[in-house]
Parts: C-alpha cells; sequence; structure tokens
C-alpha cells in the first residue's frame, strides 16, 4: 500500500519507508 500513500502524501512517501506507515495510520 506504498503506492497509495506516495499518491495521498507525496512528502511523506520518503518518510514512509522509514516509519511514515504508523504516521500514516495515526493521521
Amino acid at each position: 500500500m506504498k503506492v497509495v500513500v506516495l499518491k495521498e502524501n507525496p512528502p511523506t512517501h520518503h518518510m514512509n519507508e522509514k516509519g511514515g506507515q504508523k504516521k500514516r495510520e495515526a493521521t
């Protein structure tokens, strides 16, 4: 689902690799 995050949050795509997954869920 990383691709979905890239489109939804382009500035968070690079952070998603480190721990953006937790942030996108909490957001």
